[in-house]
């Protein structure tokens, strides 16, 4: 995804990937988070390893009402952490957001 938005890193975007479990299921380490990232041309120190979403949704509603699919896509607008958009809310697209909100932002 991170390639994707390359042109828009320029324009104040920040990509973090959150990484909740290894091909097995279980927890990811450092070194399969690497490889995650490196084989997915995303750069390795914008990872998060959350093992079970644990962190990332004890303050972020998923919008799932008990399960998500995944790839999940959440996009906040860093000033004020302001939730924008999520894949489960059956928006189009995360571009679409990420497009209104870094022409805001201008």
């Amino acid at each position: 995804m991170a390639n994707e938005y390359k042109d828009k890193q320029i324009e104040g975007l920040e990509i973090l990937g959150v990484l909740s479990e290894d091909a097995q299921g279980g927890v990811p380490t450092l070194d399969y988070c690497k490889q995650y990232a490196e084989a997915a041309g995303f750069p390795p120190e914008k990872m998060i390893i959350d093992n079970g979403f644990e962190k990332l949704f004890a303050v972020m509603a998923n919008g799932g009402n008990g399960g998500i699919g995944l790839p999940w896509d959440g996009v906040l607008n860093g000033n004020g952490m302001i939730y924008i958009y999520n894949s489960e809310q059956g928006q189009t697209s995360p571009a679409s957001a990420v497009e209104d909100l870094l022409s805001d932002a201008l």
